[in-house]
C-alpha cells in the first residue's frame, strides 16, 4: 500500500471515529443512572447499566400513538412516489407516439 493511501485511510478512520462518538455518547447516556449524567470527568461506561430507563421512556407518554402517527405520515409518501412516476411516464409515452 502506498504511503498516500495509508494516510488517507488513517484520516478516514479518524473521521469515522469522530462521527461515531456522539452516537456512542448518546447510547451511553441513555443507560446511565441520573447521578452519573453530569459527572466530571464524564464516564463512558455507566455502572450499573439501567435498562429501566427505556421502559420509563416508553411509559412516560403514549409511545404507541406517537409511533403510529409517524407511520401514518411517512408511509404514504414513498408509496405515492412509486406510483406517480409510472402513471406519468405511461401518459407521456402515449402522447409522444401520437401522430
Amino acid at each position: 500500500m502506498k504511503a498516500g493511501r495509508a494516510v488517507s485511510h488513517v484520516v478516514l478512520i479518524a473521521g469515522a471515529v469522530v462521527m461515531l462518538l456522539p452516537f456512542v455518547w448518546m447510547l451511553s447516556t441513555s443507560v446511565k443512572p441520573a447521578d452519573q449524567l453530569f459527572t466530571v470527568p464524564p464516564t463512558w461506561l455507566p455502572r450499573p447499566i439501567q435498562w429501566d430507563n427505556y421502559v420509563k421512556a416508553m411509559g412516560a407518554g403514549s409511545f404507541g400513538r406517537y409511533a403510529m402517527n409517524s407511520l401514518m405520515l411517512v408511509t404514504p409518501r414513498p408509496a405515492s412516489k412509486s406510483i406517480s412516476p409510472s402513471t406519468a411516464s405511461e401518459r407521456l409515452l402515449i402522447m409522444a407516439w401520437k401522430p
